[in-house]
């Protein structure tokens, strides 16, 4: 059975799992510096989109992040914007980098009902 179509899952409340891999599992990040630029990338669309950022993981050949944004539809527009940026200080302080895989699911669409409210 198909998933649902993204635009179909798209509410207020929802999470979104982004992951981003190079090429072959080719390394996306080189060092420290370049975790930080992306971190950097990341804080400046944060604010562009109205995003919540809830959790990020940097691997060496891929990260993982989950984030909510305060208009779902324009989750595509977010990461390929801020991937266009990294690709380009990437391949100017690298020298190449090859194509992406992204991938993206839904996580959550409503608070559980077992969820305590902890603010």
């Amino acid at each position: 059975m198909p998933r649902t179509p993204r635009k179909q899952q798209w509410t207020d409340e929802a999470c979104y799992h982004v992951m981003n891999r190079g090429h072959n599992r080719e390394r996306i990040f080189g060092d420290d510096d370049d975790r930080r630029q992306f971190l950097r990338l990341l804080a400046r669309y944060q604010e562009r989109f109205g995003l919540r950022l809830h959790h990020y993981c940097l691997m060496t050949n891929h990260f993982h992040v989950l984030v909510q944004l305060e208009r779902p539809a324009d989750l595509s527009k977010w990461l390929a914007g801020m991937l266009r940026a990294y690709v380009h200080y990437f391949t100017t302080s690298i020298g190449a980098i090859a194509s992406w895989a992204i991938s993206g699911r839904v996580v959550s669409r409503a608070r559980p009902s077992n969820a305590r409210d902890t603010s």
